[in-house]
């Protein structure tokens, strides 16, 4: 075996182990998970979670792990996907939580309705019934709808002392008592928020 082979050889397994996993998911038990967030307590960073469309009644933490969620719209391109991949909160919790110095993880491709803001321990004020974005986080989320979500302030997303990028989202029809009932932004740190609508 020459060197360039070893080489070409070794780059390949390194590249295959930098890769994350795909771990599946669906209501019907024909994937490795039957819940968004069971996938994401089995995964490691750099993994994908990969949700087949249903309802899900939960409310998903990504656990201070960089991996990406998505629907089959990120994998395919068809966007009926968003429609019948839903993630509902069941007014317990923000549908979808990235908190405390998360990095490098993204959300793409669902309907997030039905979310309560989680309780901010300092203010006692709820934030973030759909997406709660919270402290030195930097995260994208991509082609979600976010709507029919409740809160005190940012109903449909709340972003504290982070940064994130928004691309191709609508962020519709959600309830906020006091302030911002689409998007709450607060003491970004020196970025201020991309937002691509």
């Amino acid at each position: 075996m020459t060197l360039k082979n070893t080489i070409c050889i070794v780059l390949m397994l390194c590249s295959m182990a930098l890769s994350g996993l795909t771990l599946t998911v669906s209501l019907d038990g024909s994937a490795q998970y039957t819940s968004i967030q069971a996938a994401v307590v089995a995964a490691s960073n750099g993994d994908v979670v990969l949700v087949y469309p249903g309802t899900y009644y939960e409310n998903v933490d990504f656990l201070d792990k960089s991996i990406a969620i998505n629907s089959l719209e990120a994998s395919t391109g068809d966007s009926t996907y968003i429609s019948s991949t839903i993630i509902d909160g069941g007014r317990q919790a923000p549908c979808v939580s990235f908190k405390n110095g998360l990095q490098n993880a993204s959300l793409r491709g669902f309907t997030l309705t039905n979310g309560l803001g989680a309780v901010h321990f300092t203010s006692q004020m709820s934030v973030g019934g759909g997406i709660l974005i919270y402290y030195n986080c930097n995260v994208t989320i991509t082609n979600c709808d976010i709507w029919g979500n409740y809160a005190l302030m940012g109903a449909g997303v709340h972003l504290y002392r982070s940064s994130a990028v928004f691309s191709g989202l609508k962020i519709h029809h959600n309830y906020a008592a006091s302030t911002s009932g689409g998007i709450f932004s607060i003491r970004t740190p020196n970025i201020l928020p991309q937002y691509h609508f």
